[in-house]
């Protein structure tokens, strides 16, 4: 069953930047890309380091820290070649607020 759960306004999401935020405990980051409001895992998955510092380019989320890259429309891995995807959660807009669900 997923819980769904405020994250923010709309209008917090500023083009070409990540949002971080914090959810039952769940280090997250939200952007907008090609119209769509998108929330990531907020942890880099090589050596923990928040990805809301991330360098973000409107296509690929880059990892100040040791420059892991991934693609910010599916998530994947780019560099290094085995750097997994990143974990997306589905989110809901209503209205001006955004919403996302969190598996419980």
């Amino acid at each position: 069953m997923a819980n769904k759960s405020f994250i923010c306004k709309k209008s917090d999401v500023q083009p070409g930047s990540l949002l971080s935020v914090e959810v039952e405990g769940e280090e997250l980051v939200v952007y907008e890309i090609e119209g769509e409001y998108r929330a990531i895992h907020g942890v880099c998955p090589h050596k923990g380091h928040p990805l809301a510092e991330a360098h973000f380019d409107g296509c690929m989320i880059i990892c100040p820290f040791h420059f892991w890259k991934f693609d910010a429309v599916s998530n994947a891995g780019l560099w290094p070649q085995y750097a997994p995807s990143l974990k997306a959660y589905p989110i809901i807009a209503d209205g001006a607020d955004l919403y996302i669900e969190l598996s419980s």
